[in-house]
């Protein structure tokens, strides 16, 4: 028996197999080559348009009103990946595209040069009702959005945005449509794009559905001087479905941000620092404590990497500050403060790693620096440590004798000087 011959139902079950985006890439137009096996078989694939999710990819690159014409009217995602842009033909093909406007379901633009994305921003005034995804990265952030005519105001279909370079401050307000979004990812925030965190907060109430939140400034002259901080509303909004927070910026946006939220399911969350001294963050303490995944833990890695420090709670949370090749003390900060008590209480398993090139040259840190670090974790009974970095606090475990040791690792009752990768690959 060929497979010509089995029923249909059949074949639509190993077409459905072999479209499968887990299987191909995305799967996006495996779909093709089927409809070219015979009448039989591209009959049964274009009367499943649902089941079999079939899409048409249109390029920048390439004619798009050519391929329009060959298929049925099919949703569309629009992409552009590598960095080729041809300015006249890919905007011609942008603006053939746009014209289905109401069958385009995805958008991905990437490197465009900031002339171009004026133009393509202008075109995408219209309405896009069933538009799912959007990820729009300009070379440069010399134009800007309306929020009253991006989109013609209103995304009801939207599950993930990605901007990239994109001046865009009025974003909350757009974002009270999205009320299916589940994905928000803004890289490269500057000081013209900046969105305070009272205006972002305003639109979660919206977003229940929101699990990735991705927040990502430029430097710390991307947010405006603000002389007086306002209080914090009288309830926080709740992210019911929020699993990853993703910071890069300074401590005081992040300490308005997260004393404004509930985020009950919360279990993966990093944090990098761009100020140039290492403040408490009591409202960030707070955060983790009314997240009750982050606090199930009992592993930590202090990890001194490419000019930073590095806190990671394995699959949990991760903190890092940029710091001079002997800022140890400053690195202490952070665990001497309110921080620390949001999670050194439970680690029971403490990882000190290292990048080699990090430790180059004279580097001298004073002991009770290494102590001032160490003292926080009173439940530690594990500590391992890189072979590189042992030369360099050495000298302190060395004074953890007599009364010391009550007041740095009491519990510990375990030394290595394995790094944590080499413990895994042994173990």
């Amino acid at each position: 028996m060929t497979i010509d011959i089995l029923p249909e139902d059949v074949l639509l079950e190993i077409f459905d197999f072999y479209v499968d985006p887990t299987r191909k890439g995305d799967g996006l137009e495996t779909w093709c080559t089927l409809v070219h096996v015979c009448r039989k078989w591209r009959n049964i694939v274009l009367e499943s348009p649902l089941r079999l999710n079939l899409r048409i990819r249109c390029y920048p690159t390439r004619p798009v009103g050519e391929k329009l014409d060959i298929w049925p009217a099919l949703p569309i995602v629009l992409a552009q990946y590598d960095w080729d842009w041809r300015p006249k033909r890919a905007m011609n093909n942008i603006a053939a595209a746009f014209k289905q406007n109401n069958r385009i379901c995805k958008i991905g633009l990437l490197g465009v040069p900031a002339s171009q994305m004026g133009e393509i921003l202008a075109a995408i005034h219209e309405s896009f009702p069933v538009l799912t995804h959007l990820w729009l990265d300009s070379d440069d952030e010399t134009v800007s959005v309306n929020p009253d005519l991006f989109l013609g105001g209103s995304v009801p279909r939207l599950q993930f945005l990605q901007l990239v370079h994109i001046p865009f401050p009025g974003l909350p307000k757009l974002l009270f449509s999205a009320t299916h979004l589940s994905d928000l990812r803004l890289f490269n925030l500057s000081r013209s794009g900046y969105i305070s965190p009272e205006s972002m907060v305003s639109c979660f109430s919206a977003l229940t559905g929101l699990e990735t939140l991705i927040l990502d400034f430029e430097c710390p002259e991307s947010f405006p001087i603000r002389e007086h901080r306002p209080p914090p509303p009288p309830t926080r909004t709740l992210l019911p479905a929020l699993t990853w927070l993703h910071f890069h910026g300074i401590s005081e946006y992040l300490e308005d941000l997260v004393d404004r939220v509930d985020t009950p399911l919360l279990d993966d969350v990093t944090l990098y620092r761009l100020d140039q001294f290492i403040p408490d963050t009591a409202q960030l303490a707070e955060f983790i404590n009314r997240s009750p995944k982050l606090k199930a833990h009992n592993e930590a890695q202090v990890v001194f990497y490419d000019g930073s420090v590095h806190l990671t709670l394995p699959r949990l949370f991760s903190l890092s500050y940029e710091v001079t090749d002997s800022q140890v003390s400053s690195v202490a900060q952070v665990y001497t403060s309110s921080l620390s008590q949001a999670f050194s209480a439970t680690i029971e398993r403490l990882y000190i790693c290292d990048d080699d090139a990090y430790w180059r040259g004279d580097i001298r840190v004073e002991n009770d620096h290494w102590m001032e670090l160490l003292r926080p974790f009173t439940s530690v009974k594990s500590l391992y440590l890189s072979r590189v970095i042992v030369p360099h606090i050495a000298p302190a475990l060395q004074e953890l004798v007599g009364e010391r040791v009550a007041g740095a690792l009491p519990a510990l009752q375990l030394f290595s000087w394995r790094t944590f990768w080499e413990r895994k690959y042994l173990d």
